[in-house]
This record gives structure tokens, C-alpha cells and sequence, in this order.
């Protein structure tokens, strides 16, 4: 159900944020745009672990950003068919009373 997967995502760094810094600001880039989104086939990512490995980086003529492919280890949930789980409700969006 749940497991450590390493996984690669391309993101964008302005160049605002190429500074000493840049390291947090691509972590936090990370966890915004993946955390609680599926992943393909490896499921939904549930919390970014650490930062692996970074790809060779490119910059766009045209926006002056940084294109880096990322290699992370991320914390996924992929349930399987027939799959027992505890769960609370904590919001219901419609109601079946007509």
C-alpha cells in the first residue's frame, strides 16, 4: 500500500531563485507541484522524502528558467484491487436523501 519509490519529474526554476538558496526553493518547487498528485503507475505521492539526484541543467532562451530533471525518493500510496483499508470520512460532497 504504501512505499518508498524513486521517482524523475522535470521542473522549472526562475532566475530569481538561482541563488545560495536554490537547493530549498527546488525542494519546495517539488512538494507543491507533486505532493497529492498521481504519479503514472507508481501512485499517488503522499509526501517528497529527499532529493536524490540532479539532472543536467538547461536554460530556456525564450524565459531565461532552468529545465532540470529531478530524481527523488517520495513516499507513495498505491492501494490494490481486493485491499482492505481504515479510512475517515471527513467530508461528504453530496447527499443521497434526495
Amino acid at each position: 500500500m504504501y512505499c518508498l519509490v524513486e521517482l524523475k519529474q522535470k521542473i522549472y526554476v526562475a532566475p530569481c531563485y538561482l541563488d545560495e538558496d536554490v537547493m530549498d526553493h527546488i525542494m519546495q518547487n517539488l512538494c507543491s507541484h507533486s505532493e497529492g498528485q498521481l504519479h503514472g503507475d507508481n501512485g499517488k505521492i503522499v509526501k517528497i522524502i529527499k532529493i536524490v539526484n540532479l539532472g543536467t541543467a538547461f536554460i530556456n532562451p525564450y524565459t531565461s528558467e532552468v529545465e532540470i530533471w529531478v530524481t527523488f525518493i517520495a513516499l507513495v500510496v498505491r492501494p490494490v484491487k481486493g485491499e482492505v483499508v481504515d479510512a475517515v470520512i471527513t467530508q461528504v460532497t453530496s447527499s443521497l436523501d434526495g
